[in-house]
């Protein structure tokens, strides 16, 4: 509650009223590599998404993910029109202490309609029920990796992708996850993010013995269960919206690098609830008690780096 109740202060002292999560994502973001450092500051961003490891520069950055999205995913599993789900690249699992292989990620690849950046920050209603479709659907992908459904059930990008691949359609999802996970290009391994799977200290990425002997295992295994979180602002690389999906025992602590770097999607959604931190969208009345970034301005594509001077002073209105 003390994050949610923070970026929510945040953003209502920085930013109008009436100014969406979707709003500045259509407006702001590049689904190109370009330097997003100067856009990044001007919008204020740089006091929300404090994490040491994010990167606005050109090339491999903040957006790396958002312009994977406007392809396919490497490593695909369900999907519906609006929604991938995939297991990441770089290294799935980092995180949990055994059962890596079963990092699942729920992303938007929808051009319209609701995105955010991070849950923690407030939403629309239209933004919350697009959650909650998300979480839906992972949940959804990880019951089809339960019984290995066929792909031609796993959604239409899955059915798109297969058939591509020359993968036929009765082929199980399980069976459809280690095909592309040993189809990765030279290229894609070698990243970034590149692609290792560690068991035990060993990378496993490559061979098909010990992939056949987890991926069925780990999804097979009733004592886990789909546990869903994110990492919030300080925390996370991308700033397209991810949810996490970890197949965990609920009868045994979380992993200490889980608990201290991730939230748990239920746990916002509850106090989001309670809070009632929903913007509405009608409401166009602006409270402004700092000056705001810079909104009005077109995104800069240069390659550069400033600071903002920020004072005190009673903001006019801004049009977006």
């Amino acid at each position: 509650m003390g994050k949610v109740m923070g970026y929510q202060e945040k953003w209502s002292r920085d930013y109008p009223s009436n100014l969406t999560q979707t709003d500045m994502f259509r407006k702001w973001v590049p689904d190109d590599e370009r330097d997003f450092t100067v856009s990044y500051r001007s919008i204020g961003f740089d006091q929300i998404f404090t994490g040491d490891r994010l990167r606005t520069g050109a090339g491999f950055n903040c957006h790396f993910l958002y312009r994977q999205m406007r392809k396919t995913a490497d490593l695909l599993v369900f999907s519906d029109k609006d929604t991938s789900i995939f297991q990441p690249l770089g290294e799935p699992g980092r995180d949990v202490d055994k059962d890596k292989e079963a990092h699942l990620m729920a992303v938007s690849h929808s051009t319209e309609g609701p995105v955010t950046f991070n849950e923690c920050l407030p939403t629309t209603e239209a933004e919350d029920e697009d959650l909650g479709r998300r979480v839906a659907l992972m949940k959804s992908a990880v019951l089809a990796l339960r019984r290995n459904t066929p792909v031609s059930e796993c959604g239409p990008k899955v059915v798109e992708k297969a058939t591509q691949l020359g993968v036929a359609m009765d082929t199980g999802i399980q069976q459809f996850l280690l095909h592309q996970i040993l189809a990765l290009s030279p290229e894609v391994l070698a990243g970034p993010p590149g692609y290792v799977l560690n068991k035990d200290g060993v990378d496993i990425g490559k061979n098909r013995v010990e992939l056949e002997k987890v991926v069925g295992k780990v999804f097979e295994n009733e004592e886990l269960e789909p546990m869903m979180f994110i990492q919030p602002p300080d925390r996370n690389t991308q700033l397209l919206s991810h949810i996490h999906c970890f197949m965990l025992n609920p009868s045994e602590p979380l992993p200490k690098a889980l608990e201290e770097n991730y939230l748990s999607v239920d746990m916002i959604r509850d106090v989001k609830d309670e809070l009632g931190d929903v913007i509405d969208e009608d409401d166009c009345e602006l409270v402004r008690t700092a000056t705001p970034p810079i909104l009005n301005a077109e995104p800069e594509p240069e390659q550069g780096d400033f600071g903002l001077s920020r004072q005190k002073s009673v903001a006019p209105e801004v049009v977006v």
